[in-house]
């Protein structure tokens, strides 16, 4: 399991962003979960920085 921030969740590598010589300078995370609340469920995707920057946040309603 892939937890760079220590909160639980599964995180991947979404993206890098690298310098014009090919290092590594940014690393974004992604992650999935469901939250069901008022009588729906909906699936979150929930993106971030290496160094825990929000970088954005999808909800998509499954009912």
């Amino acid at each position: 399991m892939t937890d760079p921030f220590g909160d639980g969740g599964y995180w991947i590598v979404a993206d890098e962003l690298t310098d014009e010589h090919g290092r590594v300078m940014r690393v974004l995370y992604e992650c999935r979960y469901l939250v069901e609340s008022g009588g729906g469920t909906a699936i979150v995707t929930e993106r971030r920085w290496h160094d825990g920057e929000h970088a954005s946040r999808d909800v998509e309603p499954i009912d």
